[in-house]
């Protein structure tokens, strides 16, 4: 994400506004509460742990701190991840839960009013759409699937 449409100044002070971390996944781009999110990293060494489920790539240790890798490519589009020279690892913390993302590409952070973020109706089934609850309107030509979070760590029943 080299070049990212998302870019964006804080709005004033007394327009209400969420942020939101913007991430590319499959070519496809989604937006997270900046709240959940601790810290952005590079891609390092994932250690494989027996018997956990496909979607989670292992562990690494951040700091004296053993976090748990989900690919969340196979967890929002049902395809495996593969790393690239842009892959990040999203650190997120939900409550006592530190989970980490493999995601393709991280962006900047998209401020948006509150009035461009609307509820997203869908299939919750549909692949790809499952963990998306809202949509951000960056522009008219450009939107942000924004992904449920909490929803998504709580339902992966992972703990850090």
């Amino acid at each position: 994400m080299a070049e990212s449409t998302f870019v964006q100044d804080a709005p004033a002070a007394e327009e209400a506004s969420l942020g939101f971390c913007t991430f590319q996944i499959g070519g496809e781009f989604y937006g997270l509460d900046i709240v959940l999110v601790q810290e952005v990293i590079r891609s390092q060494k994932v250690f494989p742990v027996p018997t956990t489920p496909p979607y989670v790539l292992g562990v690494i240790n951040l700091r004296g701190t053993i976090i748990p890798i989900v690919d969340i490519k196979r967890v929002l589009m049902q395809t495996p991840w593969r790393e690239t020279p842009d892959t990040r690892l999203l650190i997120l913390q939900q409550d006592q839960t530190l989970v980490g993302w493999a995601v393709d590409a991280v962006g900047d952070i998209a401020w948006l009013p509150v009035s461009r973020v609307e509820p997203f109706q869908t299939r919750r089934d549909e692949p790809g759409f499952k963990y998306v609850d809202r949509i951000g309107k960056v522009s008219e030509q450009t939107a942000l699937a924004l992904v449920d979070g909490p929803r998504l760590i709580a339902d992966l029943r992972i703990r850090g």
